[in-house]
């Protein structure tokens, strides 16, 4: 709702009309790979969502998370960056999906030594 506040203001400082924005937000589908519904059906909902830093997969978590509060909720998240690959930075993710049901964390140890890091433990 923030983000919706935030851009609201600058539309009017811009001049643009309450008509405007508001026909405009309604048909707008949200940012790339943030919470983008990937497959919905009877059984299952799929979001991806590029939460890259702790603070940013915590919050998506327990938004989804408050969203499908009777759902299983599965999170998976895959280590790429520089910074969430390296062994100083792990803790930093501790508990940033305590929310969801089942936690998946994925890296590609392939990925850590393309990129010259030093290799990181599972068992994080």
């Amino acid at each position: 709702m923030q983000n919706i506040q935030a851009a609201y203001n600058v539309c009017k400082e811009l001049g643009i009309s309450d008509e405007q924005f508001y026909e405009s937000i309604a048909t707008f589908g949200g940012a790339a790979r943030r919470l983008q519904l990937i497959e919905k059906n009877e059984n299952v909902t799929v979001f991806q969502d590029f939460a890259h830093s702790p603070s940013k997969l915590k919050a998506t978590t327990s938004a989804v998370k408050e969203q499908y509060q009777k759902e299983h909720l599965v999170a998976c998240m895959e280590l790429h960056t520089f910074s969430s690959l390296s062994a100083k930075f792990l803790s930093h993710y501790k508990n940033t999906m305590e929310k969801a049901d089942t936690a998946i964390v994925y890296f590609n140890p392939h990925t850590i030594a393309h990129k010259r890091l030093e290799p990181i433990c599972a068992c994080f």
